[in-house]
């Protein structure tokens, strides 16, 4: 019996496992250690290869990064039980025959133990290697189970952020816009509502990016469902709300404080994916927009003060707009 074979191929199962259980259930944020540098490496590739303006192939690297880390995971667990089944040249034994089956006949043997009952074309040899073939066939149904509840809990994932971004963007397409839609004159009497109802569904999406590393790697196709610009228009409209309007106009402070708490959640799981800050600052609201419907303001070296205190916040979510390829908002 080979030593190396068997201590390689406990490894690799190893490798396999542990990687595959650290991304599917551990929920802190970050993928096994094999899965988080193919998913980088993957979105690079993806985007060194497709034009940077054709979002619609680039909203392919969130399933390629999906089904190639399965398919790593698939590949990498095969690899580990072939190799143990190399260990002993007589661990499979043709079932009609008897004679030991060669490297591909192991190959297929373990394929079939991982995904099916087995056909019966080989044996294996002594109570050690039938044990180690009902293992693996563990193993496989295993997996499987685990990457089709993934799947299914991501793609769902997929679409509760692209309905947050949707939302936003139907109350404005820029952070003034926003604010303008929203003022009736004298307040703000029907956006509190909406910024609760928002933050709500904020807190889900940064829990689900925190529990789904892949999640970070979709990228929407269309516009109006960017979760970027969505962040962006309703983080910079918050900061209007609470420091460019005058505090007797203000929403609620409490749901204002809220929906910030909760954008700030969110980019904290930005810093454990391909997100950095950008190298130049966010460009400031426009208030003479805000000026111009006679929404009272607070005098603009107030405002810039306040902007400074949150430029390392906008750097970084300007950083997530050009890491997706999208413009500030209002800036384009």
């Amino acid at each position: 019996m080979s030593l190396l074979c068997l201590v390689a191929g406990v490894l690799l199962i190893t490798l396999a496992a542990i990687d595959a259980l650290w991304t599917t259930l551990w929920v802190d944020g970050h993928g096994g250690p094999l899965t988080s540098r193919h998913t980088s490496w993957t979105r690079r590739l993806i985007w060194h290869l497709v034009p940077r303006d054709d979002h619609r192939l680039l909203s392919l690297t969130g399933p390629a990064v999906l089904v190639t880390s399965v398919g790593a995971w698939t590949l990498l667990l095969w690899t580990g039980w072939t190799v143990l089944f190399s260990a002993d040249p007589r661990s499979l034994l043709h079932s009609h025959a008897g004679t030991p089956a060669g490297l591909v006949d192991r190959v297929y043997f373990v394929g079939y133990s991982l995904f099916t009952l087995g056909n019966g074309d080989f044996s294996p040899r002594g109570p050690g290697w039938e044990l180690a073939t009902a293992a693996a066939s563990l193993s496989g149904l295993f997996l499987v189970t685990l990457a089709v509840t993934y799947l299914l809990s991501l793609l769902e994932a997929v679409v509760q952020k692209r309905s947050f971004a949707s939302q936003v963007m139907a109350l404005g397409r820029t952070p003034e816009e926003l604010v303008l839609h929203a003022w009736d004159g004298r307040g703000f009497p029907a956006l509190e509502l909406q910024i609760v109802s928002l933050t709500e569904q904020l807190n889900l999406v940064s829990e689900q990016h925190q529990a789904y590393p892949m999640l970070h790697y979709y990228h929407e196709a269309r516009e109006e469902q960017s979760v970027p610009l969505g962040l962006t228009i309703f983080d910079d409209a918050l900061t209007l709300l609470a420091h460019a309007v005058r505090e007797e106009h203000r929403p609620g402070p409490a749901a204002l404080h809220c929906a910030r708490e909760s954008v700030r959640l969110f980019l904290d799981t930005l810093r454990t994916a391909y997100v950095e800050p950008a190298g130049e600052p966010a460009p400031p609201p426009d208030l003479g927009r805000l000026r111009a419907a006679g929404i009272p303001t607070v005098p603009d070296g107030e405002l810039a003060a306040t902007l400074r205190g949150l430029e390392e916040r906008r750097r970084l979510l300007r950083g997530f707009l050009e890491g997706e390829n999208r413009a500030w908002p209002g800036a384009r």
